[in-house]
């Protein structure tokens, strides 16, 4: 299976940085992490922030807004690039090349975090680390926990104990595709909708999008096959196995709220035109060219529009799911 990370890489980050800046509801999303995590911290401030997986920069530059800094942790180097441009050089942001799972090393990076000189040879270093107030993980969570391989997460948590002073919180989303709802989602791959909840990826306007894009592929690659388009990006976590992993990491009274932002068939296309990077994320189609792909995609689009239940579909309402995790240091 291809590296997770990899999947936003080079060619990817490009299309992905163009478009997906564009949905608000990234930057919903993000604000749900946030208020979380300023509920749980007791303050209207985050103080300094550690993010993991800032992407472009979406969720930092929300984050901005309720932080004193932000120390913003990629790994994918053109997502940094992006993540450069977006921020503008404000100095109340550092960048930092890392994972998840490596956190403290990568933080070693930012001089002022620490007291005195840390010998990374030397475990525990931490011990001269500062530590920050807030750690935020907005819709990158589920990339430590990929099907098929060893569940990165309990190691993430333990770096995000070390990295936290003692009360301060973690908070982190994940949506129906990585984590057991309460509330009964409906099945994005066989639309089954009986008295559950619609979301975008059910939604009639983004699974016709998908039949319709299979069929433009298949034209020209006969040996694709459907489960290709929509790859397994993680497995499903459950609740019980993240408060054991916090608990173990010294991160104490695991809290979950469900939210559910509103979409209407006109933001679903919106959301597929901002997101249509998702249907090319595995090989072949990850090795075309953004130019290439974006053809196909506007392809499948302008059949899309055509569609004699077009009005029909757009007139339909859906939701975007979002389970907002939060955790505090102990």
């Amino acid at each position: 299976m291809v590296e997770v990370t990899s999947i936003f890489s080079g060619n990817a980050a490009i299309p992905y940085a163009a478009f997906n800046l564009r949905d608000d509801y990234y930057r919903e999303s993000a604000r749900f992490v946030i208020n979380a995590a300023k509920a749980r911290l007791g303050k209207k401030n985050l103080g300094a922030v550690v993010e993991i997986g800032a992407g472009i920069g979406i969720s930092t530059m929300e984050i901005l807004q309720h932080a004193e800094r932000v120390i913003a942790v990629e790994p994918d180097e053109g997502m940094r690039y992006f993540l450069g441009l977006n921020t503008m050089g404000d100095p109340l942001v550092t960048i930092v090349g890392g994972r998840g799972e490596t956190l403290l090393r990568s933080l070693h990076q930012v001089a002022d975090l620490w007291t005195g000189v840390p010998g990374l040879q030397d475990e525990p270093f931490h011990e001269s680390f500062n530590g920050v107030d807030t750690i935020l993980c907005c819709q990158a969570f589920h990339l430590f926990n990929p099907p098929g391989k060893e569940s990165l997460v309990p190691k993430v948590l333990e770096q995000v104990s070390c990295v936290l002073k003692k009360c301060g919180v973690f908070a982190f989303d994940l949506g129906p595709s990585n984590f057991k709802f309460l509330t009964r989602i409906s099945d994005h791959r066989t639309f089954t909708n009986s008295g559950e909840i619609l979301t975008e990826l059910s939604h009639p306007l983004y699974q016709r999008t998908h039949q319709i894009l299979y069929g433009v592929v298949k034209r020209e690659y006969p040996d694709f096959t459907r489960e290709n388009l929509w790859p397994l990006g993680s497995a499903k976590m459950t609740y019980d196995f993240l408060v054991q992993a916090s608990l173990k990491a010294g991160l104490s009274s695991l809290l979950f709220t469900e939210n559910f932002i509103p979409l209407n068939g006109l933001r679903v296309i919106e959301f597929i035109r901002n997101g249509w990077t998702v249907f090319f994320r595995w090989p072949p189609l990850s090795e075309l060219s953004s130019e290439k792909k974006l053809a196909l995609m506007n392809e499948a689009m302008t059949q899309l529009f055509r569609e004699p239940d077009f009005e029909q579909m757009q007139n339909m309402m859906s939701y975007h799911p979002t389970a907002v995790f939060t955790a505090v240091k102990v």
